[in-house]
């Protein structure tokens, strides 16, 4: 394990089993399943470890809302919605999500979470049950962001990534990555998207007219037009705006994840 802080941080103890873990750098709550498959909160703030009160037996989690008041989870029966402050849950019937492949919160409206089902992105206003009218096609990856949506399209043998405006089917630009069957674009902005591959790590600067770059890594984390990158047994970061690699660490032991510091270093 290794770990890089200016100052020695209080070690949080999770409960016993935890097996499935999300959270968001913005957020101070992290959530996770134990080997019951009951969901756990932690408060990295106030240092309060929980479980929800729910009957709700959760098969994996898939997506927090941003101010992290409210939990998408699998269930058998298809998705619930949880409420962190009530733990009142809200099931979504599975003639609506049947086999969605991921989901994701929308930044500004609570109700509305985006829906990959079947290769076909749609939002879905979990007030009402009701799908928006706007919708893309044959969608593999995507990653919403505060005006926009970013898309990934596996194809033959260049994949295509587009980014939109919310209200609109016309590209604001596209750009291609060399295919393969494991693309998934892990962060997005308006000038940069970061997209995991096998054994590598792409970073597609969209207001330069460059080529895509490769990495070899299989961890990434975007953050203030820097690029946190981990392979088995190094750690780096790319600066964007100087197109340079700095070299962080590098270790005879297996790095199984890495994230930013709170503060930003």
């Amino acid at each position: 394990r290794i770990e890089l802080f200016k100052e020695n941080p209080p070690i949080m103890q999770l409960s016993d089993g935890s097996t499935e873990i999300l959270y968001d750098e913005k957020s101070p709550l992290y959530f996770f399943l134990d080997r019951s498959n009951r969901i756990n909160v932690t408060n990295t703030t106030t240092g309060r470890n929980y479980i929800l009160p729910t009957d709700i037996i959760a098969a994996s989690l898939v997506a927090a809302s941003p101010a992290g008041e409210k939990l998408v989870v699998r269930t058998s029966e298809g998705a619930g919605i949880v409420d962190i402050n009530t733990s009142k849950i809200s099931l979504v019937p599975r003639s609506i999500l049947k086999n969605f492949s991921s989901a994701a919160w929308d930044l500004y409206d609570p109700d509305v979470l985006w829906i990959l089902q079947q290769r076909i992105l749609r939002p879905f206003n979990i007030a009402t049950n009701q799908w928006e009218q706007i919708r893309y096609a044959d969608v593999d990856s995507f990653f919403i962001g505060q005006n926009e949506v970013t898309i990934l399209r596996r194809k033959n043998e260049l994949s295509e990534i587009q980014q939109f405006s919310f209200i609109s089917q016309t590209p604001h630009w596209t750009r291609t990555i060399p295919t393969d069957d494991s693309l998934s674009i892990l962060a997005a902005d308006n000038d940069h998207v970061t997209i995991a591959g096998k054994g590598s790590i792409w970073l597609v600067n969209v207001t330069m007219n460059e080529q895509p770059r490769r990495f070899d890594a299989t961890l990434a984390r975007w953050r203030d037009s820097r690029l946190l990158l981990a392979n088995e047994f190094e750690i780096s970061i790319y600066h964007a705006e100087s197109q340079t690699q700095q070299l962080i660490d590098r270790t005879a032991q297996t790095i199984d994840a890495v994230t930013w510091h709170p503060s930003g270093n």
